[in-house]
């Protein structure tokens, strides 16, 4: 079994080196894009997870994935965003946090994730998923990126609040910063893109191995490595005072990654 993990540790560091990269260009573009852009990102290693187990045409194993990666970034996610928030912020400075306020534009955010949800109820009643459903989808998606495109151009994410490979990158000068980025993105993808199919092989014999069902440990196991990376960034800002709404943004984004665009992928 210690053989067969190699593609768990793949699969974690290329997480990490694409969310590092990832949140580094954040520096170059608006804060309400770069958030969705960083989401995005950081869920492409459930995206590869998503994809392999898809041409693989392993239903069953699609189902278990998607459902709990939804369940894991509602359930644990949000709770968690404001728990570490009321005690680094609230408990450990004698405040009594009750709410985390989200900023305005956050709302177009939280509509149109509120949208996917609703015609998830539609795609429920009449027990299947279509071509047509996914265009429905990914057209609720690409509305949401043209509008949030649109929104004005606000303060960039702190230097300070980056990883120390950001840090070290946006001391350089353009070209080699974006060069740098650039060699981020394609490090962590390529490692991502050929580690994926053995990590979904890795998880099946280890389900077997313990005498669990495969779907369960597909379910709970697989997004809760794939999504670490996000997980370590909402906490991270969770903590600092002022940036729990980013926190709770960045989940808000992954679930209408994870939900409108992962589930496209069954018709494969």
């Amino acid at each position: 079994y210690l053989l067969d993990s190699w593609s768990l540790v793949v699969i974690l560091l290329s997480a990490f080196v694409i969310g590092w990269a990832a949140e580094t260009a954040q520096t170059f573009i608006p804060k309400a894009l770069a958030l969705s852009i960083l989401a995005w990102l950081q869920t492409l290693p459930e995206f590869a997870v998503e994809a392999t187990i898809a041409w693989n045409q392993q239903r069953d194993l699609m189902i278990a994935n998607l459902t709990g990666s939804l369940r894991l970034l509602v359930g644990l996610g949000w709770p968690m965003i404001f728990f570490v928030h009321f005690f680094f912020v609230g408990f450990k400075k004698g405040k009594w946090i009750r709410r985390i306020d989200l900023e305005e534009h956050d709302s177009w955010s939280v509509l149109f994730l509120f949208l996917s949800i609703l015609y998830f109820i539609v795609i429920l009643l009449k027990g299947s998923l279509s071509c047509w459903d996914s265009l429905v989808l990914t057209a609720i998606y690409v509305a949401y990126l043209v509008l949030i495109a649109r929104l004005p151009v606000e303060s960039h994410e702190g230097e300070e609040d980056l990883p120390w490979i950001g840090q070290q990158i946006v001391k350089l000068s353009p070209v080699p910063k974006v060069s740098a980025v650039v060699f981020l993105f394609v490090a962590g993808g390529v490692a991502l893109y050929f580690s994926a199919h053995p990590f979904v092989e890795t998880l099946q014999k280890w389900s077997l191995g313990l005498g669990i069902s495969t779907f369960v440990f597909v379910q709970w196991v697989a997004p809760f490595l794939s999504e670490f990376p996000e997980k370590v960034s909402a906490f991270n800002w969770a903590r600092q005072t002022g940036k729990a709404p980013m926190a709770v943004m960045n989940m808000v984004r992954s679930e209408e990654h994870t939900s409108e665009l992962q589930s496209p992928m069954f018709i494969s």
